[in-house]
């Protein structure tokens, strides 16, 4: 699929399997590396060609998008906003299991997508990177070699070009699909 920008003399190629077929039998989680704003329309784009894709999806994104004119129609879509930090995370991930059953199922959803590292990369690089080196300082030494030659530090590698995922809400979307298939 090729994809022309006009405005800014832009292609985007798409490659890869054809996940044409998932959209009507499978139920699909969707992770993406979020690097821009640019990441959600370029994604959009790429699943109208894929049938009904595109209005079978449930995407979750920071709550500060409830209001925005893409947040307005996301809520009368079925998306699901989340307030991300500590103090609300077991709250919002019990909101997030609710939503689901109550959203994903009832009309029968079929891809979830998000971007595990809970939001724009320039924004998260420091707060992972310190994470990496707080729990090396208490753990591990720093003899073992990742990536690129990069250290790996408690298992984990100090990343140049993307963070740590956070994974509470995939966690929360895997039990509550398992739970409901089985």
């Amino acid at each position: 699929m090729l994809l022309c920008n006009f405005h800014t003399f832009l292609s985007v190629f798409e490659y890869g399997d054809d996940v044409t077929t998932y959209y009507r039998d499978e139920r699909v989680l969707v992770m993406c590396n979020h690097q821009s704003t640019a990441d959600v329309p370029t994604l959009m784009a790429c699943l109208q060609s894929k049938g009904v894709a595109s209005r079978k999806t449930l995407w979750l994104m920071d709550v500060m998008f409830r209001w925005s004119p893409f947040g307005i129609i996301g809520n009368n879509h079925g998306d699901y906003f989340i307030m991300q930090g500590k103090a609300t995370r077991e709250k919002e991930i019990q909101k997030l299991k609710q939503h689901l059953r109550e959203v994903f199922w009832d009309r029968d959803r079929r891809w979830v997508i998000l971007f595990p590292e809970g939001g724009f990369f320039h924004k998260r690089v420091e707060s992972s990177q310190k994470y990496v080196h707080i729990l090396s300082d208490k753990m591990m030494s720093t003899s073992n070699k990742g990536f690129l030659g990069t250290e790996k530090l408690n298992g984990y590698p100090h990343l140049k070009f993307t963070t740590l995922p956070r994974l509470g809400a995939v966690k929360a979307i895997l039990e509550e699909v398992s739970y409901v298939l089985k």
